[in-house]
């Protein structure tokens, strides 16, 4: 047996992995809120219509007339999105 002045603290098996489950929880939400959220390079035309609040043959349109463009993997570089959504609050 170890000697040491510290305190024991005695608990069952389940109390323990009850507090370890907290204590990761608690650090993977403060994880959480320090990062910033990330955000994807490209997005689909689906996506595009949530983030302008339009819908998805709108999105289609502003392909068609030249506000927005496909890369070559059929999706929508997340900056045209920004320009859109700053032409539209200019």
């Amino acid at each position: 047996m170890i000697a040491t002045n510290e305190p024991v603290v005695i608990m069952t098996r389940r109390e323990f992995d009850e507090l370890v489950d907290r204590v990761a929880r608690r650090a993977a939400e403060e994880t959480a809120r320090r990062l910033p959220a990330s955000r994807p390079q490209h997005v689909t035309k689906t996506d595009a219509a949530k983030l302008l609040k339009v819908s998805i043959p709108t999105v289609s349109k502003m392909i068609k007339f030249g506000t927005l463009s496909l890369n070559d993997c059929g999706r929508i570089p997340i900056e045209q999105i920004d320009r859109a959504l700053e032409a539209r609050a200019a």
